[in-house]
């Protein structure tokens, strides 16, 4: 049997990744990116009892509350930015989705992904394991049976930028105001085409037991605002038309961030809400 990756703590102890030192920004950055500016807020909502919602941001998982840093430069090791659903509320979705935001980030750190016409077959694969090791963690626990998560991130490298997908969770790229859809919904919906088949209903995302893919696609920082990465407690509650007028009235991340997550709210919290907001800062 192969050898499951070690935890990101364990990891991190053994100097593979040292958060310590805050190596994003004081490593020697072999090339720069634009700046951003990163806000992330995720919420439990109204209906739900736990938030099964998490953040990846930069350095850490988070699973409630606002939070806010800037992105520099891009180290050797990347930088990754994503968003997760425990599915459904499936057994132990909210160790699910902690779960594949750390195993995913231990090992892309730790991937040396320098070569652009490789990486994304290697984060295929890279995501194929870990889903792999999801599914005996699942079966080894019979109170963890059947979890699963989405995951939805982008990965900034020296190589180039990347975004990746499993599930229903978004990113939609900030072009002059507007919010535009790049990933595609895992959903039988979308799959078949037919508007009729309810929304939730996934048809991937880390917890398959069979066909598990992932979306991989290049993004190009230099020629958007930024970007939206968010959970469908976002896309599904918040009225979309007004999440423009939100993005368009403060150049702040962290406010466009409370303002679309109060959108959600305010359309029923019917679920988790959760979001990453960046955005390049102007002038």
């Amino acid at each position: 049997m192969r050898a499951q990756a070690p935890p990101l703590c364990e990891l991190a102890s053994s100097g593979v990744l040292d958060f310590s030192t805050r190596y994003w920004y004081n490593a020697v950055m072999t090339e720069t990116i634009p700046a951003l500016v990163v806000a992330a807020a995720s919420d439990t909502g109204f209906v739900r009892r736990n938030n099964e919602d998490g953040v990846w941001l930069v350095d850490r998982f988070i699973r409630c509350g606002l939070h806010t840093t800037e992105v520099t430069g891009v180290p050797d090791a990347g930088v990754l930015l994503a968003v997760a659903d425990g599915v459904g509320g499936a057994a132990a979705g909210e160790v699910a989705s902690r779960w594949v935001c750390e195993q995913m980030a231990g090992r892309i750190f730790a991937a040396s992904l320098c070569d652009t016409t490789t990486t994304p077959g290697r984060l295929q694969r890279i995501a194929s394991e870990v889903n792999a090791d999801l599914l005996r963690e699942s079966e080894a626990d019979p109170h963890r049976r059947g979890m699963a998560t989405t995951w939805t991130a982008v990965l900034m490298l020296p190589s180039g930028t990347f975004w990746l997908n499993a599930g229903d969770s978004r990113l939609y790229r900030l072009t002059n105001g507007e919010l535009d859809q790049v990933s595609r919904d895992h959903t039988l919906r979308e799959e078949r085409g037919d508007p009729s088949i309810p929304g939730n209903i996934i048809s991937n995302c880390f917890g398959n037991a069979e066909g598990f893919y992932l979306d991989v696609g290049e993004l190009d920082l230099a020629s958007c605002d930024g970007f939206l990465l968010c959970t469908d407690g976002l896309s599904d509650y918040a009225d979309f038309s007004r999440a423009h007028d939100v993005v368009r009235a403060t150049e702040d991340p962290q406010t466009a961030a409370q303002g679309l997550l109060r959108l959600a709210l305010d359309g029923g919290g019917g679920d988790n809400v959760t979001l990453i907001f960046a955005r390049r800062p102007h002038g």
